[in-house]
């Protein structure tokens, strides 16, 4: 599940890693929502041939969150996966994600690794942000198995269709979607689990006045998920407080 929104700069190597992937094109099937018109993604997209079955959808702008749900309604899959436009897919990718689900109740998704793909130059600012920094900080997990709901990202993310469909991504939230369908499925029981050889290598890179510019939007939408769920602060769960200052950290 892809949502798009002027992702053309990025999308064809996202797709790239979709056609290298060690599961068998024929076992999955690609869906890309363009989340409004403009960007020229959908004539794109619907002028390429892949090994692999791609729908293409478009919607009129709402978000990434409400182009994941969409997807979602449409996919036939039982499993689904998410990721962003500018996430390269690593070979081992679909698979990785498939393996943590296999044989499992349908109580849990599934987070895997998001970094810096290896030809993007890294600045001292970059590096200061992941992988070792405020954003995906996967070196601060204790538990592999229980993740934080901080770490719901919806730009390497998997799970039954049945859990999806249960817990939409809110489309009222244009940044911190992911973060809040987290804690939605924390507080009903769901695990977030790591999937660590499923690695989404990230396309882009960040200048201070951009990496500036989504602290403010990052702060803008916080207020919006603390005004949803204002126990979250209150809360005497030690562990999600701890999740929920982590993410506080990412989106300062």
């Amino acid at each position: 599940m892809i949502p798009t929104y002027r992702g053309l700069n990025t999308l064809p190597k996202a797709l790239d890693g979709l056609r290298r992937q060690t599961l068998p094109p024929g076992e999955f099937e690609v869906v890309c929502v363009v989340d409004g018109p403009g960007g020229g993604e959908a004539a794109w997209l619907r002028r390429r041939r892949t090994p692999f079955s791609l729908r293409v959808l478009e919607q009129t702008h709402a978000g990434a969150g409400a182009a994941r749900n969409r997807g979602a309604s449409a996919a036939s899959a039982s499993l689904l996966g998410f990721m962003d436009d500018d996430i390269v897919p690593d070979a081992y990718f679909l698979a990785s994600h498939l393996e943590i689900h296999a044989g499992t109740r349908q109580d849990r998704a599934a987070v895997g690794i998001t970094t810096w793909h290896p030809a993007i130059r890294l600045t001292p600012l970059m590096r200061s942000i992941a992988p070792a920094g405020k954003l995906n900080a996967y070196h601060r997990v204790e538990d592999p198995s229980n993740l934080p709901f901080a770490l719901c990202y919806g730009s390497n993310l998997s799970m039954p269709a049945a859990l999806a469909l249960r817990f939409p991504f809110n489309p009222a939230l244009r940044c911190w979607e992911d973060t809040e369908l987290g804690y939605r499925l924390a507080y009903a029981g769901v695990r977030l689990v790591l999937a660590p050889r499923a690695v989404g290598w990230h396309w882009r890179g960040y200048t201070r006045p951009a990496w500036e510019r989504r602290g403010r939007q990052a702060r803008r939408w916080r207020g919006v998920f603390l005004k949803l769920h204002p126990e979250v602060p209150r809360r005497p769960d030690r562990y999600l407080r701890a999740a929920l200052a982590m993410h506080l950290e990412r989106g300062a």
